[in-house]
């Protein structure tokens, strides 16, 4: 009566108030489902754009909130529902545009099946939607976008047969990505990225989720030729999309990716473009492939990229952030070398070492803790045999560890990466060559721990990494010296003990609404769920304390394993865990 009798403001209230009783009260409007459905296609035809819209909402309230049976019965409401959408493109109405696709999303991702036999007009809609970014703000075009991603991942096999449609949302990545203007005179020093970039890692990471929706078959033949057209193209922006597109493909595309062809092209530019921001997603390349692709591309591809890498460390007065992402994916490039190939990347260590020593004496954060984690990977790699370099490389991360930091955060970062790099080397060198600066070290890191601890409450910063470099940095040393590490014992298994008994107040399980005394406080959070024999329940989880008591845990074992004589006196304690 409210809709049928009313004016347009009435008529737009009667569908909200329709929109609020499918959301808490769907058991009143089932029995009247069919005058539900047709009052919603009336309205969903409404001469007003502002009731239609309202429409649209609550008919996706309703089809969401009633049984499967029923959403059958109401299928034919959707052309009626996106053609909604389709008119406020036709009005060019960004706003409510925007406001249609977010709704329809959530139907779309819960619902699939529901708008299956449909999804061909309705990517149709979200594309024109999406390319008409000469007629439509730019943050309409990327809400149709990230709606046709999503499209690839809930419909799956429905998007798969579209090949039309796979091939423009991936044109359509890459129309977003060439979006990169400019780079300011700042770039090769900054620590951050510009703010003119921030649109362009939205579809940097599209171009990942879409990769691992459609499969690797469909997400090389669509791409390929894309990115084979755009690396050789004249414009900066057009080589960096083309290599970034094909970095974020490497996890979803790393058994079919064709690296002979691929590695050559990425050295090539590496070595000879002009551009440093094409550089860096060249070395980015490099650093995804070693990771996805290991251990075959450290198995044959060994004096291609660290020769390459290290040429780029040696380059700083080029660009400092080439330079230390350099350094970065040489530790990633490292990780994949296992024993049998060590002998291979031996000949390389003076000159990465040598390397990673000059940008340690570089004034930027970013360099130093890329060149610190370089040198942990290297001493990793060389085993005692890094104890040649020790006498080299201790005097500087005792001056960085002993440096005040004043409240400098970036500071603690270095700091914290040093105390990491501290321990892989007393890992690598053995107790004979560290002995000398144990107790000097334990000694350090153990009051910093505590003045750490003793200052954390008045501290806003949440955010310093160094407890957990400490807390590992000990364990190192703990292996490393064995039963000489006991006497430090009573300053640390006291609070990993505390630590770990804190494990039942990690997740809790309750009925939904039931209080668990936990609400509200920082660190914890509840979500909804229901779980299959169980019912509907209130999930709410620390996962930052569940991560403190996993790492209590292990450090426990490593004492324990280590020092068994040390650790004797806290036995009792531990069988109550």
């Amino acid at each position: 009566t409210l809709y049928t009798n009313g004016d347009e403001m009435r008529r737009e209230s009667a569908m909200d108030v329709l929109s609020k009783l499918a959301e808490f009260s769907i058991n009143a409007l089932t029995p009247h489902c069919k005058d539900v459905h047709d009052l919603l296609i009336t309205a969903l035809q409404d001469v007003s754009i502002n009731v239609r819209v309202a429409a649209l909402q609550a008919s996706i309230g309703f089809i969401m909130s009633i049984d499967d049976d029923l959403k059958m019965k109401c299928k034919d409401m959707i052309p009626y529902i996106f053609q909604v959408l389709s008119q406020t493109f036709e009005m060019k109405n960004d706003e409510l545009m925007k406001e249609c696709m977010l709704d329809l999303m959530d139907i779309c991702s819960i619902e699939f099946n529901f708008i299956r036999e449909s999804i061909s007009p309705i990517t149709s809609v979200l594309l024109s939607i999406a390319k008409a970014n000469h007629i439509l703000e730019i943050d309409t075009c990327r809400v149709a976008f990230e709606f046709l991603v999503t499209l690839t991942k809930v419909g799956q096999g429905s998007i798969r047969a579209l090949s039309n449609v796979i091939s423009q949302i991936i044109e359509l990545s890459f129309t977003f990505m060439l979006s990169l203007k400019h780079i300011d005179h700042d770039w090769n020093t900054n620590t951050e990225d510009d703010y003119d970039v921030a649109d362009f890692y939205i579809d940097y990471d599209a171009i990942e989720r879409i990769s691992y929706n459609i499969g690797e078959k469909l997400m090389l033949k669509y791409t390929f030729p894309m990115i084979n057209q755009l690396i050789q193209g004249n414009s900066m922006q057009e080589r960096h999309a083309a290599l970034s597109a094909l970095s974020q493909m490497a996890g979803a595309c790393k058994k079919s990716l064709p690296l002979k062809d691929i590695l050559p092209t990425l050295i090539n530019l590496i070595n000879t473009d002009k551009h440093p921001r094409v550089q860096y997603a060249a070395i980015h390349c490099i650093a995804m492939f070693s990771n996805e692709c290991k251990p075959y591309i450290q198995q044959h591809y060994v004096d291609y990229i660290i020769p390459t890498l290290l040429s780029q460390m040696q380059s700083y007065t080029s660009s400092l952030r080439v330079s230390g992402h350099a350094a970065l994916a040489m530790v990633d490039y490292l990780s994949g070398v296992d024993e049998d190939m060590e002998e291979s990347v031996y000949s390389y260590v003076d000159d990465l070492l040598n390397a990673a020593l000059n940008l340690l004496k570089l004034d930027s954060i970013l360099v130093q803790e890329n060149a610190l984690a370089c040198i942990a990977s290297v001493s990793t790699l060389c085993h005692e045999k890094f104890a040649n370099y020790y006498d080299i490389f201790m005097p500087i991360l005792k001056q960085i560890l002993h440096t005040p930091s004043n409240g400098n955060d970036n500071l603690n970062k270095t700091k914290a990466r040093a105390i990491e790099c501290l321990g892989k080397i007393v890992l690598a060198v053995g107790k004979d060559k560290f002995i000398s600066d144990a107790e000097e070290m334990v000694s350090f890191l153990l009051s910093t721990k505590q003045s750490i601890e003793t200052n954390e409450s008045n501290s806003s910063n949440g955010d310093d990494t160094r407890p957990l470099a400490i807390a590992q940095c000990l364990c190192c040393i703990a292996q490393t010296l064995g039963e000489d590490f006991s006497s430090a014992l009573s300053s640390i298994i006291p609070n990993l003990l505390n630590l770990a008994s804190q494990a039942d107040k990690t997740c809790f399980i309750t009925d939904q609404g039931e209080k668990t005394g936990y609400e509200g406080q920082n660190g914890y959070t509840s979500e909804n769920v229901n779980l299959r024999f169980i019912g509907d329940k209130q999930v709410t989880v620390n996962n930052t304390l569940q991560q403190e008591v996993n790492n209590a845990i292990r450090s426990i074992g490593i004492y324990a394993e280590n020092c068994p004589l040390g650790y004797g006196p806290y036995l009792k304690d531990t069988f109550k865990l």
